[in-house]
């Protein structure tokens, strides 16, 4: 019999039959958390949340969970072993291997590091620690404990090299900032910023980023003491930069923004001459896209070999996209064929839409996706919690029910191959106006119990769960209830060409119309009419995708079938809509 858990796909479930009803207790109403985001203005806004306690048929107390190896993975699943992190699919899933075999899937921490430039910090260190190596080594046993077996390390490759070091030390992704230490290199600050990415334009079109790229990657390896990194088997992999500030009108602005004779400037315009597109003010939607697959792919090539040929044992993880990218098309349609896995800042979304999910590894060509941050801040705390992305709600106990209520959207993925919390520690606090509640610890090391309670009861089931998700995989790759009763609560923006993102609308036509021209709704669905070379297509409830006949070119969405959604692709659209709205 299977089991289905209750909105699992975090909407109001679908019905089932009096048959399962009779085998399987009723499922418990989901929690609601009030919490302040992104769109939700300066007010709370209460949001429908499942944790564990709402899978059907699932004992978290008495699930039958694998042993794990000293490297979090399974001990029970293996494939070939490589010495090193490896990505395989198996039966549909991604999975990384372990240095031994094991199937292995990340639960870890971002920014497991001291923050040691801060007075109020080092004063609670060294109240409580003897050595940096005192702190790490206690660590790890306190995270192991909590049921992480992975951690990011950004920033400060000192602390890295030590952690590397470490009794019972974690798997660990590393951090490069190629490009922000070119800026630094070229001496651009003033026009590209510092991190911050001005402007929409990166200078990774230089004449002298490639050579800059492998020799910083040389140096990062070679010169700064970490050779040793490179034979590493703790290490998971490696990302190049952090949240780049890719733009969809870049094109535009290396033109309009770069003066005449700037090196980037000279590259774009060669680029033009060679396809023929005439230099001028406001390029078309697909010149802007054929544009960003040779910006970004040139970035993505270039970082890619830079670390592979320095380091060949390590998986290249990409660059942390955030959530400002997550609709560009063209991005990861340009990342794909460079990354092992992509690594994404997943904020703003209460759910972990397994829609989008799909289209992002359907677009790389099929790559997995690790999600490198995310998190909620509580009011409880006593902190500001106005600095950063992620979600604000009234206690602990709530950041502990977020957790477990997007995990386990995540593991329903088969594309995701883990998650970090974003962060270990509580940010800025010797700061009265940035700081916020971001760790699962205070700045002086006293842990929230409330919210690591939750995290270490998900992450304890971890594999038993993937387990209970493959079995109902016929149930959850439906997910007709996640689809069909949403409704859409904002409109992201497209990226280039109109067709690079989903929109997500409220089911009102006039906002497809005015972006689209054509949308009517008639008494069993919607029809759609589109510019000349676009198609509709159904995202079937296997998760497949087809294209839908026009009829007298109209394209009938209809109400009665069953989908995950439906997508406009082509010049002129690309949008996502509940096939009930």
């Amino acid at each position: 019999m299977s089991r289905l858990s209750v909105l699992v796909c975090f909407m109001t479930i679908s019905a089932l039959s009096a048959a399962v009803w009779a085998e399987e207790a009723a499922p418990k109403a989901p929690i609601v958390v009030e919490a302040m985001g992104r769109d939700t203005g300066a007010a709370f806004r209460p949001f429908e949340t499942h944790t564990l306690a709402h899978l059907v048929g699932f004992d978290a107390g008495g699930a039958d969970n694998p042993e794990r190896n000293a490297y979090g993975g399974r001990t029970d699943r293996r494939a070939e072993a490589a010495g090193f992190f490896r990505t395989r699919k198996i039966d549909g899933r991604w999975w990384l291997v372990d240095p031994e075999g094991c199937l292995w899937y990340g639960t870890g921490l971002c920014q497991v590091r001291l923050e040691l430039l801060s007075p109020l910090y080092v004063k609670a260190f060294e109240a409580k620690y003897e050595s940096y190596m005192d702190w790490a080594n206690e660590q790890n046993v306190f995270l192991r404990s909590l049921g992480f077996n992975c951690a990011t390390h950004w920033q400060y490759r000192d602390q890295l090299l030590r952690f590397a070091r470490s009794e019972k030390r974690l798997p660990y992704i590393a951090a490069m900032s190629i490009t922000t230490h070119f800026i630094l290199h070229i001496g651009e600050e003033e026009l590209y910023g510092k991190g911050k990415y001005r402007d929409g334009i990166l200078p990774v079109l230089h004449p002298e980023f490639e050579s800059f790229a492998h020799d910083y990657a040389r140096r990062w390896f070679e010169e700064q003491q970490t050779p040793e990194l490179r034979n590493d088997p703790y290490m998971i992999g490696i990302t190049t930069d952090n949240e780049l500030g890719w733009h969809p009108e870049a094109l535009d602005f290396f033109l309009t923004k770069l003066p005449p004779g700037d090196p980037s400037r000279a590259v774009v315009e060669a680029w033009l001459d060679k396809n023929g597109i005439e230099k001028r003010s406001g390029f078309t939607d697909e010149e802007r896209y054929r544009f960003g697959l040779f910006y970004a792919g040139t970035y993505y090539r270039i970082a890619a070999e830079a670390v592979r040929h320095y380091d060949p044992n390590h998986l290249f993880l990409g660059t942390r996209n955030n959530n400002l990218r997550l609709h560009q098309r063209w991005i990861y349609e340009a990342m794909g064929p460079h990354v092992d896995v992509a690594t994404i800042n997943h904020y703003w979304d209460w759910d972990a839409d397994p829609l989008k999910y799909k289209l992002w590894t359907d677009i790389m060509g099929d790559k997995p996706v690790f999600v490198t941050e995310w998190y909620a801040k509580g009011e409880d705390s006593g902190l500001r919690n106005e600095g950063g992305a992620g979600w604000r709600v009234k206690t602990q106990k709530d950041r502990g029910r977020f957790y477990q209520h997007f995990t386990l959207g995540l593991l329903q993925n088969p594309g995701v191959v883990g998650w970090h919390w974003f962060r270990y520690q509580d940010d800025n606090v010797g700061d009265p106006k940035k700081n916020s509640n971001k760790g699962i610890v205070t700045y002086d090391f006293e842990v929230y119990e409330d919210l690591v309670a939750m995290m270490k009861e998900l992450n304890g089931n971890l594999y038993a769960l993937v387990d209970y998700f493959e079995e109902d995989a016929h149930l959850i790759e439906k997910r007709i209830a996640w689809i069909r009763n949403r409704t859409f609560d904002r409109v992201l923006p497209v990226g280039a060409r109109n067709a690079t993102g989903i929109l997500l609308f409220q089911g009102d036509e006039s906002v497809a119309a005015m972006r689209y021209g054509a949308l009517a709704k008639r008494s069993d669905g919607f029809r759609v009419h589109v510019g000349e070379g676009s198609v509709l297509k159904r995202m079937n409830a296997d998760g497949s995708v087809e294209p839908v006949a026009a009829e007298d070119g109209w394209f009938v969405i209809d109400s009665e079938t069953e989908t995950l959604g439906w997508l406009v692709e082509g010049p002129h659209a690309a949008f996502e809509i509940g096939a009930d709205q």
